[in-house]
């Protein structure tokens, strides 16, 4: 994924000569260009963006150390965490997912994969949702403008 400012164009590319990770693994690879690219961008006004440069730097760090497709894989495939239902846990995925989303500082300070994995996908949505508000803004008459008025009860 390549966004050009100055013509406000995202380009997305999809590399189909990889053998193996598949799409997953590109949209991490992107979103780790991303995340250089947002950092890059705060260089030129440190004082102002440091807080948020040590935000993105942390979650660069979760994203190339504890790599998210392997977390998913586990919760959806090896069913670690005791999230589905039919494993008889007494904690339940309502539960988990209430509490991670209440309180911030829950989700950064857990050493859980899961409530980590809340955490920073939390962060993920709140970056889209920015971008989204900012297209929105500057094309009113935008397709993006008709589906946030169709989807208005969804969109954050």
């Amino acid at each position: 994924m390549e966004f050009d400012q100055s013509s406000s164009d995202l380009k997305l590319t999809r590399q189909i000569d990889k053998k193996k990770g598949g799409s997953h693994q590109d949209a991490w690879r992107m979103w780790s260009l991303i995340i250089d690219q947002m950092i890059e961008k705060m260089n030129s006004d440190s004082d102002e963006y440091v807080k948020e440069q040590i935000d993105l730097l942390e979650h660069k760090k979760y994203v190339k150390d504890l790599r998210p497709p392997s977390v998913r894989g586990e919760i959806n495939y090896q069913f670690k965490g005791g999230l589905w239902i039919f494993e008889g846990k007494k904690s339940s995925f309502k539960t988990i997912i209430s509490k991670a989303l209440e309180d911030d500082t829950v989700l950064f300070n857990s050493s859980d994969p899961l409530l980590k994995f809340i955490y920073h996908n939390k962060s993920i949505i709140f970056t889209a949702n920015l971008f989204f508000e900012s297209i929105v803004s500057r094309n009113p008459g935008s397709i993006c403008s008709g589906i946030k008025n169709k989807y208005k009860d969804y969109i954050l």
